[in-house]
């Protein structure tokens, strides 16, 4: 899922959108219509969707981990980084999780 500008006349609109694949070709199909660029920038509502989306794959990457390895669950630090399940705020490596 991402967000796509279409330009449309004069005015600029941001759609929220995913690729899906249909009779062997992927395609791009439209969740939501969030409006006109200028107007989603200076609401602010970009930033939010980024934040919720940031949120979403964190809660994700951390159940994942939880199911796949059944050890304790890491923490997830600040930055988004995971960090070691004793807390120490050690980022692990990739090949870790």
């Amino acid at each position: 899922m991402f967000a796509r500008d279409k330009r449309i006349g004069p005015y600029t609109y941001v759609y929220l959108v995913e690729n899906v694949r249909e009779e062997g070709r992927t395609k791009q199909r439209i969740i939501a219509n969030l409006g006109r660029k200028e107007v989603v920038v200076a609401r602010g509502d970009l930033d939010r969707l980024a934040r919720s989306v940031a949120r979403l794959a964190q809660r994700s990457m951390v159940l994942r981990w939880s199911r796949a390895k059944r050890r304790p669950m890491p923490c997830v630090g600040g930055s988004g980084q995971l960090c070691c399940s004793s807390g120490c705020g050690r980022r692990l490596a990739a090949a870790q999780y």
